[in-house]
């Protein structure tokens, strides 16, 4: 099986925000010969098919991160079927600074995420038919492993690693922390 990690860059200063969890057990391919790209990120030539996405529905609300003047939200709704769907929004003081349209799905490899970018203007980062894909790895409790992605909840907080491709060759791990919005 090919390896379908699609690399992410910091675009224009900002990180692309890559937000989602996985929990607990499903019915899924088994993992092997995994590496390390970062302490909290992996490739593998082996994925996840996920045949339920029930379980995913605790992912469902409003999710948030305010530094200063900035802030980062990002949205879940409930699963449909075998999809489940989520927009994500970077805000500085005055206007939003991108956002993003993400889906978790089948395709008849793996269990994926498939991230579209937009500038603030909704100008889109990739080409049309483009987009950022990680496939799953691994699924333990809360916690769920892409290629070049993690995501962790411990209690209402969402830890997100992302291996961010350097221009050198190298990776530097990015981590964000958002805490769930019970307002919502």
């Amino acid at each position: 099986m090919d390896c379908q990690y699609t690399p992410v860059n910091i675009k224009n200063g900002i990180t692309t925000g890559l937000f989602l969890l996985l929990p607990f057990f499903f019915s899924c391919k088994q993992v092997t010969a995994q590496k390390n790209i970062t302490e909290h990120t992996i490739s593998s030539d082996k994925y996840f098919l996920l045949d339920d996405y029930s379980n995913l529905d605790w992912l469902t609300g409003k999710w948030t991160i305010q530094e200063g003047a900035e802030s980062t939200e990002e949205y879940w709704s409930e699963s449909r079927g075998l999809v489940k769907m989520g927009m994500f929004q970077m805000h500085g003081d005055i206007a939003m600074i991108f956002s993003e349209i993400i889906q978790i799905a089948n395709d008849e490899e793996s269990t994926l995420m498939r991230i579209k970018h937009f500038s603030h203007d909704l100008k889109a980062w990739e080409d049309r038919e483009e987009m950022n894909t990680f496939r799953l790895i691994q699924l333990e409790n809360q916690k769920a492993t892409f290629e070049g992605l993690t995501y962790e909840r411990i209690n209402d907080q969402l830890f997100v690693y992302l291996a961010d491709l350097q221009k050198d060759g190298s990776y530097k791990e990015i981590q964000f922390e958002f805490s769930l919005d019970a307002s919502h």
